[in-house]
């Protein structure tokens, strides 16, 4: 079984977003867990709402705790689930649940997106809190605005020159269902998680991070 994180000292970067799409997708290839970790309870509530749709399957389980001594323990899922997917907060310093998810983590992703105010901490979570732990990570591009021929070459740049990180060769655009999700993550009526429009910019994100997992299970 592996774990991964999605995590990052900065709100509006699209966690839960990332969070539910990458699960939703991988979950049509392996057995998927969602395990909402931030005290908001966003992931669980946008997950309860799509699955009070009954035309509408999930394709992975999903659960909630924010008890650091519960998410210590998450490798006791091993005999049920391929991977878990685990949604943080975005407090700007680390709290008891982040730093037991971390600590037990296979790998962590952080999403970046455009704006200045977002590279300090971007360059606090790699540097302060998944470096040190010598804790794997990809960088994910984040709400590039299509209409841009340079913002996700820019932001390519920042990362891998500036902040040294590994990040993912695809990314996910700014898109009027995902914006709509990210603003709404809760609400009674909210985006599907894997549904067409946002799988045509995850599935190759969700398909690279196989990948690498793969990859890192034959090189441990």
């Amino acid at each position: 079984m592996r774990i991964i994180v999605v995590a990052g000292q900065k709100g509006g970067i699209g966690r839960t977003t990332v969070t539910l799409n990458l699960a939703a997708i991988a979950g049509r290839y392996q057995r998927v867990m969602v395990v909402d970790a931030d005290a908001r309870m966003q992931a669980q509530s946008w997950m309860s709402a799509v699955d009070g749709e009954t035309e509408y399957e999930l394709p992975c389980d999903y659960t909630a705790s924010v008890d650091p001594g519960a998410l210590r323990q998450l490798r006791r899922l091993e005999e049920s689930y391929d991977l878990l997917f685990v949604d943080t907060s975005a407090d700007t310093e680390i709290n008891p649940a982040l730093e037991a998810v971390l600590d037990v983590a296979d790998l962590a992703i952080v999403p970046f997106i455009s704006g200045a105010v977002n590279v300090a901490p971007l360059r606090r979570t790699v540097d302060e809190y998944l470096r040190p732990r010598g804790l794997s990570f990809r960088i994910l591009l984040n709400m590039i605005d299509g209409r841009s021929r340079s913002q996700g070459a820019n932001l390519r740049r920042v990362v891998e020159n500036d902040l040294n990180s590994p990040l993912f060769s695809s990314h996910v655009r700014l898109s009027p269902g995902l914006a709509w999700g990210i603003d709404r993550a809760g609400s009674l009526r909210p985006p599907i998680p894997g549904d067409i429009s946002a799988a045509t910019d995850f599935l190759p994100v969700a398909l690279e991070l196989l990948h690498v997992l793969e990859r890192g299970r034959r090189h441990p």
